[in-house]
């Protein structure tokens, strides 16, 4: 028996529930959507440096996903976080704007 073949520790019956095989199968994008929250943070306390950590989000955006085909999404898919990004950064930066 080779090694991945082995039920992972703690599988009942040999698999998983489908709730965490979903969430292991969303790793990277959970562990980018983490990233960039805690990035998001940074420049609403740091008004006066936004830049770099505006462009720390949408480099690590287009690293990971689209760049290098680490994890390559459908079009609707890409278009919606885009947007969100768009949106967020677009606010962050603004109400940083507004504040300095």
């Amino acid at each position: 028996m080779h090694v991945r073949d082995r039920a992972p520790k703690g599988a009942v019956g040999g698999s998983l529930s489908p709730v965490v095989s979903k969430l292991r199968n969303q790793v990277p994008e959970l562990a980018w959507g983490a990233f960039a929250t805690a990035i998001l943070v940074v420049m609403l306390r740091l008004s006066a440096w936004q830049t770099v950590p505006f462009h720390f989000i949408w480099l690590s955006i287009s690293v990971l996903y689209r760049l290098y085909g680490f994890r390559m999404w459908r079009v609707r898919s890409t278009l919606v976080a885009l947007a969100v990004v768009m949106l967020v950064t677009g606010y962050a930066r603004a109400l940083g704007r507004r504040s300095s």
